[in-house]
């Protein structure tokens, strides 16, 4: 079969989204409305990739968006996300994978990144380096209370008994702030730059694929999670925690009743999203609801520098960095942010 790649046009944005909606292993990260949120809130330019037959079917599709940094610039597939690389038959993975590379080779980037989520043989045999880093943890759905670890059941409990209540909302605006500046302590408590309010109030108009849930006691938050729902999987995108909420385990309350809801709407695979494996009590915390840990593959191609660029805040310099962080005043927080989410693939 003869392939063919190019840049998707302007009228087929429908045709993208029917795509990705074939493949089983096809992420929200994948879906327009996803690039939209991307572009609006980071302004990098967006490049899709698609594969075409010989008579101008599409066979294959790939997201890269280009990130001007400070001192090196990079072609990534999903900035600030996990996952979202290739789709398509092996003879389309392929193709779109060199066409990445020359991109990245015109637009003189230091690297290329997919994030594939899943190992590709065909990658392995091209001019990419694959890095086995990090890690997510997948249940299994329906879970039910009884196949609770005890400890659990226990803190589901101690929750209750201490007033907390969830909700879990939908297509509602006002939810954005709400979750932003839940999402903004927990941040700033760990000494990583948090997401914009911008960005949660695209979140929050998004009516498909995206839940806010929280846990409040006596109407203030304790612990918030937005979930991503796509195909058959339901994605922990972004959680928070105040610090008044782990006393009253208040995060063990909202993944419980987030998990709950999932397993009733049919959804078979609830994912945590990814940790670095030194990450050591956040995977314990998600090890904990029984579910199993996998391994996500990210392909580099290195044009510009000779080793792959890991960037994990759990450890080194970045760890430090991390103290200093969380003792910038608040509007210094938010504004520095703004910037360093701007850089960060």
């Amino acid at each position: 079969m003869t392939i063919s790649v190019e840049r998707l046009r302007s009228d087929e944005q429908e045709c993208w989204d029917q795509f990705v909606d074939k493949y089983s292993k096809a992420t929200i990260y994948h879906t327009n409305w996803w690039h939209q949120i991307i572009i609006s809130c980071f302004r990098h330019k967006f490049y899709s990739l698609v594969a075409r037959t010989f008579d101008g079917h599409i066979c294959g599709i790939l997201p890269l968006f280009y990130i001007r940094g400070l001192l090196r610039s990079s072609l990534v597939s999903s900035p600030l996300r996990d996952r979202g690389g290739v789709l398509g038959n092996a003879e389309a993975r392929r193709a779109l994978a060199g066409a990445a590379i020359k991109l990245a080779k015109d637009l003189n980037c230091s690297y290329l990144l997919l994030k594939q989520g899943e190992k590709f043989p065909e990658l392995d045999a091209e001019q990419y380096e694959r890095l086995d880093y990090w890690v997510t943890m997948v249940i299994d759905l329906p879970l039910e209370w009884n196949n609770l670890n005890s400890k659990v059941r226990w803190s589901v409990r101690k929750a209750e008994r201490s007033g907390l209540s969830f909700e879990i909302i939908n297509n509602n605006p006002s939810v954005g702030d709400r979750f932003f500046h839940l999402f903004k302590e927990t941040r700033r408590r760990l000494g990583v730059p948090t997401y914009t309010r911008q960005f949660f109030h695209f979140l929050a108009n998004q009516s498909t694929n995206v839940c806010f849930c929280f846990a409040s006691q006596n109407g203030k938050d304790l612990a918030g999670i937005i979930l991503l729902h796509y195909g058959n999987k339901v994605l922990s995108g972004y959680a928070a925690n105040s610090k008044l909420g782990r006393a009253f385990r208040a995060s063990d309350f909202a993944f419980w009743h987030a998990i709950h809801w999932a397993s009733k709407n049919g959804y078979s695979k609830f994912d945590f999203g990814a940790d670095s494996p030194n990450q050591t009590s956040l995977r314990e915390f998600k090890k904990k609801w029984g579910g199993v840990e996998e391994t996500i593959s990210h392909y580099y191609y290195l044009n510009r520098i000779n080793t792959i660029p890991v960037v994990d805040s759990s450890k080194g310099f970045l760890r430090l960095a991390r103290k200093l962080w969380s003792c910038i005043p608040d509007p210094l927080f938010e504004m520095f942010s703004r910037w360093a989410m701007r850089f960060t693939d």
